[in-house]
C-alpha cells in the first residue's frame, strides 16, 4: 500500500523546489528527494493532471529544467480551528470502521489533507486531536449556544485558561456559579463533556456541556494536565472491570451465587458450592 505521507511530502517539496525560481532538472530533484528520475517524472505528471500546475520546461547546458509559467499554489488556504478541529474528529473516526474496505482510502485522505497543512506551515490536527475523546459514536452539540460554549472551552484548554461558568446540576436540582481549570473534551454516550478542576468542590469533575447556561473565559492561567495522564484517568473511570479478575457474590436472603468477572468482560456463572 502507498505511503501516503511521503506521497505528498515528495509533492510538496517538487513543488517548492520549482516555485523557487532556480528551475531544477529531473536529477537535481531525484537527489533533493532520494528517489529515482522515474518517480519524479511520474511525480511531475501527478502536479500537472491532478493539481492543474503550469509546469513548463527550460532547455540549457542540454539540461531539462522545470518551472512555473504563472504563480502557483499548490497547498490550499489554512484551515480555520474549526476545520482543523473536524479534520482531528473524522481521524479519530475513521480508526472505528475497521471492518469497512474503503478504511485504507478514508485515512489515506485525511493524512493527505493533514500532511498539506503541515508541511505548508499550518497548525496540525494533532495539536487539537490531544484536547479531544471520543468515548463512543460521536454526535455534534445539541445546540448553537452548546457550540459556542463547545468553542470557548476548546479555546480555553488551547489556552490553559480558567472559565467561569453557570452551570445546572441535576442531581441536586440547582444552579451554581463556579470557576474551572478546564482539561479535556470528550464525548461519551450521547452527549459532550468538559473534564477539568472545579475550584469551587477542590476536585476534578465532569461537566455535560448541555447543562451549561453562561461561560465566560478569565485571564488567569493554570497548569494543565499531561495528554496521557488524562486520558489514562478517563480510561480508568470508564472502565467497565478492572484488569484482574474478581470474584463476587450476588443473592437475596442469605443465598449467593459466586460469580467472575474476567478482564475481557465477560461475566461466568460458577457453580455454587
Amino acid at each position: 500500500m502507498a505511503n501516503h505521507r511521503t506521497e505528498i511530502s515528495r509533492l510538496l517539496k517538487i513543488h517548492y523546489a520549482i516555485a523557487s525560481g532556480e528551475r531544477p532538472t529531473v536529477a537535481n530533484l531525484a537527489d533533493h528527494c532520494e528517489v529515482s528520475p522515474r518517480s519524479i517524472k511520474r511525480d511531475i505528471a501527478v502536479l500537472r493532471e491532478d493539481f492543474n500546475a503550469p509546469i513548463a520546461v527550460s532547455r540549457a547546458r542540454g539540461e531539462t529544467g522545470y518551472y512555473y509559467e504563472r504563480p502557483f499554489r499548490l497547498a490550499p488556504e489554512p484551515f480555520t480551528d474549526q476545520e482543523l478541529l473536524a479534520l482531528s474528529i473524522a481521524l479519530q473516526i475513521a480508526e472505528t470502521f475497521y471492518a469497512s474496505p474503503f478504511i485504507p482510502a478514508i485515512k489515506g485522505a485525511l493524512e493527505k489533507l493533514r500532511h498539506v497543512q503541515v508541511d505548508a506551515g499550518c497548525r496540525s490536527a494533532d495539536e487539537l486531536a490531544g484536547h479531544i475523546s471520543l468515548l463512543a459514536e460521536p454526535a455534534p452539540p445539541e445546540s448553537i449556544k452548546d457550540t459556542i460554549h463547545f468553542n470557548d472551552l476548546l479555546k480555553a484548554i488551547e489556552q490553559r485558561r480558567q472559565v467561569r461558568m453557570t452551570y445546572y446540576t441535576m442531581s441536586r436540582d440547582e444552579v451554581t456559579e463556579r470557576i474551572i481549570d478546564p482539561y479535556h473534551l470528550y464525548h461519551y454516550d450521547g452527549l459532550w463533556y468538559v473534564y477539568g478542576h472545579c475550584r469551587l468542590r477542590h476536585e476534578n469533575r465532569d461537566f455535560a456541556i448541555n447543562r451549561i447556561h453562561a461561560l465566560t473565559l478569565l485571564t488567569n492561567v493554570f497548569t494543565p494536565l499531561g495528554t496521557e495522564e488524562i486520558r489514562r484517568r478517563l480510561g480508568l473511570r470508564f472502565a467497565n472491570i478492572s484488569a484482574e479478575p474478581v470474584t463476587v457474590s450476588i443473592g437475596k436472603f442469605g443465598d449467593t451465587i459466586p460469580i467472575l468477572c474476567l478482564p475481557n468482560k465477560k461475566v461466568v456463572w460458577c457453580p455454587q458450592i
